[in-house]
């Protein structure tokens, strides 16, 4: 007898497979799941027995929580925000004081402890900020039973939500006016690259580095975010005596700081540019409660658009095309906690 391996994202895929071959009718996805030998079953089970049942919002995300749960824990090492460590999370819709850090003192016996000194801000209150992604997927891929299908059903349904949470993340000119959070990057400090040499990158890591100490921002939890192209450079960068110039960058170091890379990192513009952040990660507020939801349909027809039209627009359908397209979304939010708590090289083109 095999033992199934629990394993991240698996029943958010049987939870949609349930689905696409019932055409998207929630009791005949019950049924369908319950003739199934799924260990994640009864999960399944409860979380599509939920979308008939429920009478408010309240039961229905109680309901789908075990899909919630898994579709998040499934994507959140995918994200950046989800490969850094240390990040100071806070409940949704709470406000929290927010200043330049709290300090203690040895104090006598009856007498005043005193208050830390520096300006505190009214107060920060992170509510949900929602990403969304639609993915459309073939029938047959639906409908096979294989463990690698249900893998490649649960990346496909967490593609479009990493790169778009990536992308608001680490653009620097994300401030925060459309839906998405503001960038951490956004009006934080930027050091203009001044090469793509070793003694050029040398010198700018130090300026880098430097605006951290100029701000007494103690990078207790730090690490450098940059995309893969730029990593690959200075991978392959060598001194005059033919040593790797970062030979640590290769086992995901640099500087002995941890380095996250990222392909949502684009080099954009004529010619292309990119960013390479530092970040320390325990000054970023992260309000995440794992919410997030998977919702299935056979039968729409969908505008294949990047900017899609309120006005009339060529249409491509579901059914037409056997193919089953998914709206996943995650709520989430994020904020620099202090204004220096990230700092950036600009202009970068390798």
């Amino acid at each position: 007898m095999s033992i199934e391996v629990p394993c991240a994202g698996r029943t958010t895929a049987r939870f949609a497979r349930a689905l696409s071959i019932a055409g998207g009718d929630p009791v005949l996805a019950l049924a369908y799941c319950q003739g199934q030998r799924w260990s994640d079953g009864p999960e399944i089970a409860r979380a599509l027995k939920s979308l008939v049942d429920a009478v408010s919002m309240d039961d229905l995300v109680v309901g789908t929580l075990p899909i919630a749960v898994d579709f998040a824990a499934y994507l959140r090492p995918k994200t950046l925000l989800g490969q850094m460590t240390g990040l100071r999370f806070v409940p949704m819709n709470t406000r929290t004081l927010e200043g330049g850090g709290t300090r203690g003192a040895f104090v006598g016996e009856g007498m005043a402890v005193p208050v830390s000194s520096g300006s505190f801000s009214a107060g920060t209150t992170l509510g949900p900020k929602k990403a969304s992604a639609i993915a459309v997927l073939t029938n047959e891929l639906l409908r096979g039973s294989t463990p690698h299908g249900d893998m490649l059903i649960a990346a496909d349904l967490a593609a479009g939500v990493t790169e778009a949470m990536d992308a608001a993340l680490m653009d620097p000119a994300n401030d925060g006016s459309g839906e998405a959070p503001a960038s951490i990057l956004n009006g934080a400090t930027a050091v203009p690259s001044s090469g793509s040499t070793t003694a050029a990158i040398d010198a700018d890591l130090k300026a880098l580095l430097q605006t951290f100490y100029a701000a007494e921002i103690p990078l207790a939890s730090p690490a450098f975010v940059m995309s893969r192209r730029t990593a690959l450079h200075m991978a392959l960068l060598r001194g005059s005596g033919g040593d790797a110039s970062y030979p640590d960058i290769v086992r995901g170091q640099l500087l002995g700081v941890p380095v996250i890379t990222s392909t949502s990192i684009q080099h954009s513009g004529s010619p292309g540019s990119a960013v390479l952040a530092l970040v320390d990660c325990a000054e970023i507020l992260v309000a995440d409660e794992g919410r997030a939801s998977v919702d299935a349909s056979s039968q729409a027809s969908l505008q294949v658009n990047d900017n899609p039209s309120d006005t009339a627009a060529q249409m491509t359908s579901m059914w037409a095309n056997n193919c089953t397209a998914f709206k996943c979304t995650r709520w989430i939010n994020w904020q620099r906690r202090r204004a220096h708590a990230a700092s950036y090289i600009s202009g970068i083109t390798f």
